[in-house]
């Protein structure tokens, strides 16, 4: 809710709050309610900030969102694909050159 009321007020936070949100996408043992909500509250983190607040975090945060897109539950595999939407706007705006190839090669395999 914080975000959707206040966009861009985590600005200055996403650097503390992507460790967590790596943790509970790339840990197997997490339980799936916790991954569906971290995928949708990294999804509302992406659409409600300026796409220069993650290129920073882009390398690690990726990997862990493009290995949920093939989870075998269904819920967890259609919210990563919703925040890949927004992914995809961030990477377009941020990443140059090597990077944005990097990144779209992984988003489209």
């Amino acid at each position: 809710e914080l975000i959707i009321v206040l966009p861009g007020g985590l600005e200055n936070h996403v650097g503390d709050l992507v460790p967590g949100i790596v943790t509970a996408l790339g840990d197997k043992g997490t339980s799936s309610p916790l991954k569906i909500e971290t995928l949708g509250f990294l999804r509302l983190l992406l659409s409600n900030h300026k796409a220069q607040v993650f290129t920073p975090h882009l390398s690690s945060l990726c990997p862990p969102i493009f290995k949920s897109v093939g989870e075998n539950y269904f819920k967890i595999t259609s919210e990563s694909l919703r925040v890949c939407q927004e992914l995809t706007s961030v990477i377009r705006q941020q990443a140059s050159g090597s990077d944005l190839k990097k990144y779209t090669k992984e988003l489209y395999k």
